[in-house]
């Protein structure tokens, strides 16, 4: 993570991190993440990648917008 050492050099303390299921992974598995949000339609998709899994998450809202059901979690670790 040299590029996340830069960023705290330069006092950029926040990021969203915007990628596939396998970028997302590697940040949650390191633990360099504090907040999620995880936002599940109603249309089904039997193929693709799977999801990265969020682990130490703990649920802190959930709400529904025009079918979309949305989680906030945080980090709990």
């Amino acid at each position: 993570p040299q590029i996340l050492q830069q960023l705290y050099e330069h006092r950029i303390l926040s990021i969203i991190v915007e990628g596939g299921p396998y970028l997302l992974q590697r940040f949650i598995e390191a633990g360099l993440w504090d907040e999620a949000r995880v936002i599940t339609g109603t249309n089904a998709i039997s193929e693709g990648q799977r999801a990265p899994e969020l682990s130490h998450a703990l649920l802190m809202e959930e709400t529904l917008l025009e079918g979309d059901n949305i989680r906030y979690y945080i980090n709990k670790s």
